[in-house]
């Protein structure tokens, strides 16, 4: 008190009630439960503990189980077409038979008897893996629901597969590009991309395959 007066300075203020709780912390830390004291005196008891982690939860509805059974049934599906083993058999098939096929309206006997191989080689392989994947798999079941949820459900590079199998002019347009590729030192292959967008019509007018057309085969046009 004297060097305080000494110098000219007021008597410092004390906070009573800072002191206070400085003093209950140092009794909660000096007792046997030391810390873990000290950490239930800040954030409470058991039961405290069970209040807030209750705030804390997240709650939340999953998709339901045909939403699920579905999600993994294209998951599967594109595994399968992207696979190496899938996509050689489906190039050779093509690299084999483009040959035969010519630009031109014209539909010869032999393009509908290789659609019809195409269709039961390349189907078949699929839906044997699927069968093999998923007990009890239905194509015929899948494309109905496919058809009501929409193409974007599934990657570009599937649904044009799936496409090919009931569309003879799709198939065709796909062993003439095969054809070019060939010439051009090139070949087919399918490319999975994230991409989930088509337009109804292609850039020079034509109407692109509809989803119906994964449920019926159209015969082919100008058949000789």
């Amino acid at each position: 008190e004297a060097w305080m007066t000494a110098a000219g300075g007021a008597k410092p203020s004390i906070d009573v009630e800072k002191a206070d709780e400085a003093d209950d912390f140092e009794d909660i830390v000096d007792s046997p439960g030391g810390c873990r004291d000290a950490h239930a005196a800040l954030i409470g008891d058991g039961d405290d503990m069970d209040n807030l982690e209750s705030e804390f939860t997240i709650t939340g509805e999953g998709g339901s189980d045909e939403d699920s059974s579905f999600d993994r049934t294209v998951g599967v599906m594109q595994e399968i077409v992207l696979d190496d083993g899938f996509q050689a058999t489906l190039q050779g098939f093509c690299k084999e038979h483009c040959k035969h096929f010519e630009d031109t309206e014209e539909n010869k006997l032999i393009y509908t008897k290789l659609f019809d191989q195409y269709c039961v080689l390349i189907e078949g392989m699929l839906q044997d893996k699927l069968k093999l994947a998923i007990p009890g798999f239905s194509m015929p079941d899948f494309l109905v629901e496919l058809s009501e949820r929409g193409e974007e459900e599934v990657d570009v590079a599937v649904f044009d597969l799936l496409l090919s199998f009931g569309d003879f002019n799709l198939f065709k347009a796909n062993m003439i590009a095969e054809k070019a590729a060939q010439g051009a030192g090139g070949g087919l292959s399918l490319d999975g991309k994230a991409s989930k967008i088509h337009q109804d019509e292609d850039s020079e007018g034509e109407e692109r395959p509809d989803l119906a057309d994964l449920l019926t085969v159209k015969s082919p046009k100008g058949k000789q």
